[in-house]
C-alpha cells in the first residue's frame, strides 16, 4: 500500500515543486516579449514622427513657396502684380490722348495771324506710369508725360494712409483747390478743362495732410507746397520743378458729400467744399530789370492761344506781396444727369517800375462756369466716368455709352491791370479785360479703356484789339481719341 501510494503521489508531488519554476520561466518569457514589444512600438513611433516632420516641412514649403509667388491681375482697366496678401502692390497704366485742333479763322485773340500747325493733330498726353502699395499702407504713384516733344514729370509722390481720417503725401501731385482741377485726366467731361482752371493751380511739390471723415462724408487737405502760378505746375518755374522762392504756399480744401448715406436717394450725389490757399512772394529782376522770375501767368484759351498776359520786357510787371486764392465748388450727380459748378478769385499783388515810375496795385481777377452732362445710354453718372453698361463689340450688340454735355464759363480780369498807359501792368493791345466761353460736345465711350470726345468752343473776348476794340472770337471744334489702361 505505501508503494502504491508513493506512486500515487510522486506526480503530485513533482508538480507542485515544478509548478514555481514553470511559472518562473512564462514570466521571465513574457517580460522579455514586452520588451522587445516596447521596443518595436518606440521604433515605430521615432519613424511616426520622421513622417510627420517631413509632411511638416512639406507643407511649409509650399506655404513659402505660395506666399512668395505673386498674384498677377489683368482686369479690364490695369495689368498688375501683388503679393498673395495683397499689402505689395505694383499696377502699371497708360494714357494717350491724341487731339486735332481746326479753328474757324486765322487769327489768334492778340488779332496776330495763327501760328503755322495750329490746325492739326498733336499728342496732347502720353502717359505711361506705375502706381501701388508697399505695406498694406504706403501707396505711390510716379507718372511721366512725353507729350510736346518733352519729358515733364507729371507725378512723383508717396501717400503714406495710417488712418482713414488721416494721412501723409510728400512729393509732386495736384494742389488741392480746384473741383475740376482734382478730377482725373480721363474723368473730365471736356477736352480742355473750363476757365477757372485758368486761376488755379495745377500740380506743385510739398507735403500734404488729410483724410476722410463720417465714413466719407467729409474729406479734407492740408498742404505746405512750393508754389506754382495760376493755371501752372511746378515744372513752369524758372528752374523746372524746383521752388522758385523760399517762400511757400499754404493750401486748405474742404469737401463735404452731407446725404451720402441718406435715404433721400435724390440728394446723395450733392457735393459741396471750397478750397483756398495763400503766400506773400516777390518776383525777381536781373541787373537789366528784366523779370528772371515774375511769378505772374499768362492765360490762353482752350485752344492754347494766349489772351492775356501781364507786361514784360525790360520794365515787367512782378508779383509784390500776398496772393490769395479762393474756390467754393460744388457737384450733383443723379442717375444719367450731372452737373458740376466752380467759383474762383485770386487777389495778386503787383509792382512795375518804368523808369521814375513805381507802380504797385492788388488786383482781383475771378472766373465760374457751370458744366452739365447727361448719359443717353442710361449709364449712373459720377464725379468719376462710369464704365460703359454695354461696351461695343465688334459684330455684337455693344455700342458703348453715349454722353452729352454742355458748358458755359467766364474770367474777369481786374479792369486795373489796364489802367495808367504806358504804365499799365498788361498792355490793353493784345491782352482782353474778359473771356466768356460756351462749348457743347459729345463722348463716345465704346469700352473702358477706349473713347472719343468731340467739343466746339466759342471763346468771345472784351477788349484785347487794337485801339480798343475787342480781340476776334475764338471758335474751334477739339476733337480726342482717348486710350486708358
Amino acid at each position: 500500500m505505501d508503494r502504491k501510494l508513493n506512486r500515487r503521489w510522486t506526480p503530485v508531488l513533482a508538480g507542485l515543486l515544478l509548478a514555481p519554476l514553470v511559472a518562473a520561466a512564462a514570466e521571465s518569457n513574457e517580460a522579455a516579449d514586452a520588451v522587445a514589444l516596447r521596443a518595436q512600438i518606440e521604433e515605430l513611433d521615432q519613424k511616426l514622427k520622421i513622417i510627420e516632420r517631413r509632411l511638416e516641412l512639406q507643407q511649409e514649403t509650399a506655404a513659402t513657396a505660395a506666399t512668395a509667388a505673386p498674384v498677377v491681375r489683368a482686369g479690364g482697366d490695369r495689368f498688375s502684380l501683388a503679393s498673395t496678401n495683397g499689402a505689395n502692390t505694383i499696377r502699371f497704366r497708360a494714357v494717350l490722348n491724341v487731339d486735332n485742333r481746326l479753328y474757324s479763322n486765322d487769327l489768334a485773340p492778340n488779332g496776330s495771324p495763327l501760328a503755322p500747325g495750329a490746325n492739326g493733330f498733336l499728342l496732347r498726353q502720353v502717359r505711361p506710369f506705375i502706381e501701388g502699395t508697399l505695406g498694406g499702407f504706403v501707396d505711390y504713384r510716379i507718372m511721366p508725360d512725353f507729350a510736346g516733344g518733352r519729358t515733364v514729370l507729371q507725378d512723383g509722390y508717396i501717400v503714406a494712409r495710417f488712418k482713414p481720417w488721416f494721412a501723409v503725401t510728400a512729393g509732386k501731385f495736384k494742389s488741392p483747390l480746384g473741383l475740376e482741377r482734382l478730377q482725373g485726366d480721363t474723368d473730365t467731361r471736356f477736352i480742355e478743362r473750363g476757365l477757372p482752371d485758368k486761376l488755379i493751380p495745377n500740380r506743385d511739390i510739398g507735403l500734404q495732410f488729410g483724410g476722410d471723415l463720417g465714413g466719407g462724408k467729409l474729406s479734407w487737405q492740408l498742404a505746405y507746397l512750393n508754389g506754382a502760378p495760376d493755371g501752372g505746375s511746378s515744372d513752369g518755374n524758372t528752374s523746372a520743378d524746383a521752388d522758385s522762392n523760399d517762400d511757400k504756399d499754404v493750401v486748405a480744401r474742404v469737401f463735404t458729400l452731407p446725404f451720402r448715406d441718406s435715404q433721400l436717394f435724390r440728394l446723395r450725389g450733392l457735393g459741396v467744399g471750397v478750397g483756398a490757399s495763400w503766400v506773400e512772394s516777390n518776383g525777381q529782376l536781373d541787373g537789366t530789370g528784366a523779370a528772371t522770375q515774375s511769378l505772374l501767368p499768362s492765360l490762353r484759351t482752350n485752344g492754347q492761344q494766349t489772351f492775356f498776359s501781364y507786361r514784360g520786357g525790360t520794365t515787367p510787371t512782378i508779383a509784390w506781396g500776398k496772393r490769395e486764392r479762393i474756390s467754393p465748388q460744388a457737384y450733383y450727380y443723379y442717375g444719367p444727369f450731372g452737373l458740376l459748378s466752380e467759383y474762383v478769385t485770386v487777389k495778386q499783388d503787383v509792382r512795375r517800375v518804368n523808369g521814375a515810375t513805381v507802380r504797385g496795385d492788388s488786383l482781383n481777377h475771378s472766373a465760374w462756369q457751370v458744366a452739365a452732362s447727361w448719359f443717353l445710354t442710361g449709364e449712373d453718372n459720377g464725379y468719376r466716368v462710369p464704365a460703359p453698361k454695354n461696351p461695343y463689340v465688334v459684330g455684337g450688340k455693344g455700342w458703348g455709352s453715349l454722353e452729352l454735355t454742355a458748358r458755359i464759363a467766364e474770367l474777369d480780369l481786374d479792369d486795373d491791370s489796364f489802367a495808367g498807359g504806358a504804365d499799365s501792368f498788361a498792355n490793353p493791345v493784345g491782352s482782353a479785360s474778359r473771356a466768356t466761353a460756351w462749348t457743347v460736345g459729345a463722348n463716345w465711350g465704346l469700352t473702358q479703356n477706349f473713347k472719343l470726345l468731340l467739343d466746339y468752343e466759342e471763346t468771345k473776348f472784351t477788349g484785347g484789339g487794337a485801339g480798343g476794340a475787342d480781340a476776334p472770337t475764338e471758335k474751334v471744334l477739339l476733337s480726342r481719341f482717348q486710350f486708358q489702361y
